[in-house]
């Protein structure tokens, strides 16, 4: 058996239908599929006419087709009528109701003010109807709260809680993003290598958590790929993720994801965390060209779809796709690394030096530095043994007086500058990364975070941040 579910997720959650798959015609079944799924029903008819596909795998293709159209797409939401109206209702005592998010055939979303700790969120509820109809429903959304629950990750969804509300419907509490999904930028234009490359480390390093805690997602996608305020992207929808050790609630027997994103050994049932390798490289590879690669493709025909990015990431990509998962990279970790390299790299093509910076980098000093001359060479010969070196102390016993002494003494160790970023006035820490960004002349670049926007323009140079 597998389940489908073509779009989204996180936010709301849609049925997974399922369907008989014969292991025998699954490959070429998802090739016809990923053929006929932009068609209209006539179209998909004469297609299969036209291919004269044997009748078991058209038959097959159906399914599938059928399974698509019965889950429905996040970007097409269901009327507003279709969920119960919510306003200004008082969840568990503590979450008053804004406004409706999103719906889907399995529950809805909603904007909810935490009334104790004053800031937004979102409240998914499972449907009544939902939890009817699959007995095994209300299991997978408490386990999707359980597993999103371990994972405090940076670029994974956060949920903060679950519960029941007074008239008995179950919900999940998630932080809020306020920004679109990965799918939804891919479909307004073709990502810059860059954009795709951050997107991907980041994505393998929410992985590289999940496995690391015995956690396999499952259906790694750019639907269920979201954006935080800051630009950062976000893992979410662990409804159907595997705890490798756990059998209670998810069947190691039975196949389940999207599987225009599913490794080969994924469609037969057999998984483990290299399945969400291979669907962070459809990912990569949907990202760079605007298009998913085409199923059962070869080595040599992703090549020619990729052959005007760098060779690296062309072999990055073809490694992910591996059909065989031994010669996939070992871990999200292996490529995590493999990414960061490439990050550098693409960041010294495109920002080959950064502005020259004189001694007026430094604010002017009008007094030396008498007295202390110990804790001064004890700084400098910390700072030669470390990246980063933090002086603390009370408000006012000089520690930036020490600390620009310093820089001013070490400028020629650093080619590329020293920058000093007054910090003083910052009550935000989200805004630091702006001001670094600003004191270094990093330009905007789109939807790239300033912070990664910072850190890709110091990956190759040796430099002396003063904050």
């Amino acid at each position: 058996m597998t389940a489908f579910n073509p779009e989204f997720a996180g936010r709301l959650g849609q049925p997974r239908v399922r369907f008989a798959v014969s292991t025998d015609l699954h490959g070429e079944a998802r090739i016809l599929f990923d053929e006929l799924f932009e068609l209209d029903d006539a179209g998909r008819v004469a297609r299969l006419r036209e291919l004269g596909a044997d009748s078991a795998v058209a038959r097959e293709v159906e399914s599938l087709l059928a399974a698509a159209s019965s889950a429905g797409d996040f970007l097409r939401l269901l009327p507003s009528d279709h969920a119960p109206s919510l306003g200004d209702e008082l969840v568990a005592n503590r979450y008053r109701i804004e406004r409706l998010l999103g719906s889907g055939a399995m529950g809805d979303v909603y904007l909810a003010r935490d009334q104790q700790l004053d800031r937004n969120v979102a409240l998914k509820f499972l449907r009544p109807s939902a939890a009817a109809a699959d007995p095994n429903m209300v299991a997978r959304f408490r386990a999707e709260a359980r597993v999103a629950a371990r994972l405090e990750h940076p670029h994974a969804a956060t949920v903060f809680d679950n519960g029941e509300s007074d008239d008995g419907r179950l919900f999940i509490v998630m932080a809020y993003y306020p920004g679109d999904t990965l799918r939804e930028r891919i479909a307004q234009a073709q990502l810059s290598v860059s954009d795709a490359l951050r997107i991907a480390a980041q994505i393998a390093s929410a992985l590289a958590a999940a496995h690391a805690a015995g956690i396999v997602h499952r259906d790694v996608k750019p639907a269920n790929v979201l954006f935080d305020a800051t630009g950062s992207a976000r893992l979410a929808d662990f409804g159907i993720a595997k705890f490798l050790a756990d059998t209670d609630v998810i069947t190691r027997d039975v196949a389940v994801g999207t599987p225009a994103y599913m490794s080969p050994e994924q469609m037969r049932g057999d998984v483990d965390a290299s399945a969400d390798l291979w669907a962070l490289g459809v990912m990569l590879y949907e990202m760079l060209t605007g298009h998913r690669p085409q199923t059962g493709a070869s080595a040599s025909a992703h090549a020619d779809s990729l052959a005007s990015f760098d060779a690296r990431v062309r072999a990055l990509v073809n490694t992910l796709l591996a059909d065989d998962r031994a010669a996939r990279p070992i871990n999200a970790h292996a490529v995590r690394d493999a990414l960061d390299a490439l990050i550098a790299a693409n960041a010294a093509a495109v920002h080959p030096r950064l502005p020259e910076m004189g001694r007026g980098a430094l604010p002017n000093t009008v007094t030396r530095l008498f007295g202390r001359e110990h804790e001064l060479a004890a700084a400098r010969t910390l700072l030669a043994e470390s990246r980063l070196l933090t002086l603390i102390g009370p408000g006012g016993t000089g520690k930036t007086r020490l600390s620009l002494e310093l820089a001013s003494g070490v400028r020629d160790e650093y080619p590329d500058g020293v920058w000093f970023v007054p910090l003083a006035e910052i009550a935000e820490p989200a805004l630091v990364p702006w001001s670094v960004a600003q004191v270094l002349g990093v330009s905007h670049s789109g939807s790239i975070p300033p912070a990664d926007r910072v850190i890709a323009a110091l990956s190759a140079r040796r430099a002396l941040l003063l904050l």
